[in-house]
C-alpha cells in the first residue's frame, strides 16, 4: 500500500459520512446561522445549524444557500431540522417566518444601549459560531487562502 492510499481511503470515507440523505433531522433546541466561506473570488453563503447539547453541541448540518430571504432560511431549517423545535439565531428578520411553520423561534439580540437586554445575548450563539470558525480553519489548512 502506498503512502497516498490510507489519505485516498479517509478521505472516501468522510465524504461519504458527510453527505447521507437520509441522515435523522436535528432535534432540541437548534443555533443556526449563515456564513461566508470560500477565497477571494469564490465566497459562498453557506447555513449553518447545531443541535444544543447541555453546555456543549451535538450534531450539524451545513448548507450552501442562495441568500438570506425568508425563503431560503425557512428551507434550510425544515430540511435539516424537526418540526416544533426551538430555533435559536441572531436578530436577522428572514428567520421571522418560521414560527409559521411550528418552530419556536428565540432570537438573540445584543442590545447596545439602555433598555431590554438579553443577558444569553453577550455570548450569542457560541455553538454555530465554533463550527463555522472550525470548518474555516479546516478550509485554511487544506487550502491556504480559503477560509
Amino acid at each position: 500500500m502506498s503512502g497516498h492510499e490510507p489519505a485516498w481511503l479517509m478521505l472516501h470515507k468522510l465524504r461519504v459520512a458527510m453527505v447521507r440523505p437520509s441522515r435523522n433531522r436535528l432535534a432540541g433546541q437548534v443555533e443556526v446561522d449563515e456564513a461566508y466561506l470560500g477565497g477571494e473570488g469564490n465566497k459562498q453563503l453557506v447555513g449553518v445549524a447545531v443541535e444544543i447539547k447541555d453546555k456543549g453541541r451535538g450534531r450539524m448540518r451545513m448548507q450552501t444557500l442562495t441568500g438570506r430571504t425568508s425563503a431560503e432560511v425557512k428551507n434550510f431549517v425544515q430540511q435539516h431540522v424537526e418540526p416544533g423545535r426551538t430555533i435559536v439565531t441572531d436578530g436577522l428578520t428572514s428567520y421571522g417566518c418560521l414560527a409559521d411553520d411550528g418552530y419556536a423561534h428565540k432570537p438573540m439580540r445584543k442590545s447596545y444601549g439602555e433598555g431590554n437586554h438579553d443577558p444569553d445575548a453577550d455570548n450569542l450563539l457560541p455553538r454555530v459560531h465554533r463550527a463555522i470558525s472550525l470548518v474555516k480553519r479546516w478550509l485554511l489548512g487544506t487550502s491556504p487562502g480559503t477560509p
